[in-house]
């Protein structure tokens, strides 16, 4: 959670107003949420990838999150360009959008991987923590090479 814009959630029933704000956006077809789990445990979960404030012109905007018990194994890279490809062939998405903090240099890496383009800093975008900070945007068109 250390470059997540929410604190670590401290209840279950934070955990269900969670539940229930993606599976709102999910029946107002603003978003997607698919939890990332091991091909030798199917039924747990490990990480989550969202697909935030679809737009009627084609972007989306994606986040991520793994556990850092599974950290630094490629598992964020497979799962985020899996998500990404089918993003691109069959959800229709012309651009795919990213930020992340700028001392997170594992995400950064990580969608440069794929094949974002690094496409500027925000000053001060977000406030997270108790202070605002500044967030590196990325992007990715369909018609970008893409490593995945």
């Amino acid at each position: 959670m250390k470059y997540w814009d929410d604190p670590p959630m401290e209840s279950i029933d934070e955990v269900k107003n969670l539940v229930e704000f993606l599976d709102k956006r999910i029946e107002d077809g603003r978003g997607i949420c698919w939890g990332i789990t091991l091909k030798t445990a199917p039924k747990k979960v490990i990480g989550m990838f969202t697909y935030n404030d679809f737009r009627k012109e084609g972007n989306a905007f994606i986040g991520y999150i793994l556990s850092r018990k599974h950290w630094g194994q490629g598992l964020s890279t497979e799962a985020v360009g899996v998500a990404v490809e089918y993003g691109f062939s069959q959800m229709g998405v012309h651009r795919i959008e990213a930020h992340v903090e700028p001392k997170n240099i594992a995400s950064e890496k990580l969608l440069l991987k794929i094949g974002f383009q690094k496409e500027g800093i925000l000053r001060e975008r977000t406030f997270n923590k108790g202070k605002y900070q500044d967030m590196v945007y990325f992007g990715l068109l369909k018609t970008d090479k893409r490593y995945t």
